[in-house]
């Protein structure tokens, strides 16, 4: 818990004059407090400017927070707790108190007639507050100003005027209103310059090499700070280097004042150092793009290297593959070659046996032919006119001959047919061989007059 009560009506204003310098700037302020101090801290939305205020505790006319207690970080809308001081010029009472347990900040205002009035508002917790990376001991300018000197050469320029100028020379300090001449607009053609001789500063220290050089930054800012320093009577620092580089306006020198004030702004860069950093930029965009392109070749190099590798590998294992493949069909035809010659052996055996066993059964049927033919050729009658012209034969023999006699008949039926037929080729040529046709004839044998065409032959058989 922190409070802090003021009771004179002067610092109540310097307190709500800083608040109004605040929100100049941004719309959110920051709040901490450490051992011995209470700090204010704004930051606008481009992030271009930053306001610090701080106020010592001998600032306040009654404290109660501790060295020892828990630092406070909160952050609260800064244009509400502007709206509190409206009638600041009638407090005789103010009274800040902070409570982050129960998350507000508090306002107790007393006017001068008894009335009381209070305002509370509510915080948001943080871990972290911004702070701007800026030592004005680095600076080697400082031109030290007052601040009704500065604020009455502002009020000559136009009041829509967005930033302004300032050009120290060697005897003089230029404030000269800044237009942009690719803008088009005519009021911004409007330029306007103020100079301020060397002698009306309290204290104007610039180095020689930053003669006219033109730190350009908002004017907004500027009118801020010295309305703020305007309400004591106050100077203003200026602390700058080169352009481009921010600048500090301060209300003292080294920051021991029960009331600091210090705002930081970015200037403007130069045309010139914006071709300079172009071209340094494009130069080591170009040795980075160099030494990216000896990267990839390197890396396309190693990368052949490892495809080539692959080719190779992948090469001598399809080698392989194929030295197995045809291994493999080389003894896959061995087998096969193999199962056919056995197959073929077997089946020449098989064959060489029955033609063994047809032979001999052929031999055999063709000698038991020839050995019923001769049979049948001596059991023939040797003339057979005379067994047909027998007047009356016995029953034995008519049984003899109708059985034998039917083949004897046809015998001799073919035989005088086939002597017809030679005798008329005999007319026509003759035989190339001198064989006749008779020779060549083959007597049919007995068997050929079956028991179905004699069907009395078993009865006579059995008769005789």
């Amino acid at each position: 818990e922190m409070r802090a009560a003021i009771h004179d009506n002067g610092d109540i204003r310097r307190f709500a004059q800083s608040l109004r310098c605040l929100s100049k700037v941004g719309t959110e302020l920051s709040i901490e407090t450490t051992e011995d101090q209470l700090i204010f801290r704004s930051l606008n939305q481009s992030q271009s400017a930053y306001v610090h205020f701080s106020f010592h505790r001998k600032f306040f006319h009654e404290q109660s927070w501790r060295a020892d207690d828990e630092p406070i970080k909160c952050r609260v809308n800064l244009k509400a707790c502007l709206a509190s001081f409206k009638a600041v010029s009638s407090m005789s009472c103010f009274v800040i108190d902070i409570r982050p347990d129960k998350m507000y900040l508090r306002f107790r205002i007393e006017s001068a007639s008894g009335l009381k009035r209070v305002y509370t508002f509510d915080f948001e917790q943080q871990s972290n507050v911004l702070q701007a990376d800026f030592s004005r001991d680095l600076c080697p300018n400082v031109v030290v100003a007052p601040a009704r000197l500065l604020s009455k050469c502002l009020s000559s320029f136009r009041a829509g005027l967005t930033e302004v100028t300032l050009i120290p020379k060697e005897e003089q300090l230029l404030i000269v209103s800044y237009s942009d001449a690719e803008a088009g607009n005519l009021q911004n053609q409007l330029q306007t310059e103020s100079a301020i001789q060397r002698s009306a500063f309290h204290k104007y220290h610039v180095s020689p090499k930053f003669y006219n050089a033109e730190i350009t930054f908002p004017v907004s800012e500027l009118r801020a700070m010295l309305s703020f320093c305007e309400h004591k009577d106050e100077d203003i620092h200026l602390f700058f280097r080169a352009t481009g580089d921010p600048i500090l306006l301060s209300n003292n020198a080294d920051g021991s004042a029960w009331c600091c004030a210090d705002t930081i702004v970015a200037t403007l860069q130069d045309d010139n150092d914006d071709e300079e950093e172009e071209q340094a930029a494009t130069q080591q965009a170009m040795s980075q793009s160099q030494y990216v392109s000896s990267q990839a070749s390197d890396s396309e190099s190693l990368l052949d290297d490892h495809y080539q590798a692959a080719a190779a590998h992948n090469y001598h294992d399809r080698q392989q593959q194929q030295r197995q493949q045809q291994q493999h069909h080389h003894h896959h035809q061995q087998q096969q070659l193999r199962r056919q010659h056995d197959d073929n052996a077997s089946m020449v055996s098989a064959s060489s046996g029955d033609t063994h066993s047809m032979m001999s059964f052929d031999s055999r049927a063709t000698a038991m032919s020839k050995k019923k033919q001769q049979q049948h050729r001596h059991q023939r009658p040797q003339n057979l006119n005379d067994s047909v012209s027998s007047d009356a034969p016995s029953s034995a023999a008519s049984l003899s001959y109708d059985y034998t006699g039917g083949a004897d008949k046809r015998y001799a039926g073919s035989k005088r047919r086939l002597a017809e037929q030679n005798t008329d080729h005999d007319d026509d040529d003759d035989d190339e061989d001198g064989d006749d046709e008779y020779d060549s004839y083959v007597e049919p044998t007995p068997q050929a007059a079956t028991m179905s065409q004699y069907p009395d032959a078993k009865r006579s058989r059995n008769r005789y």
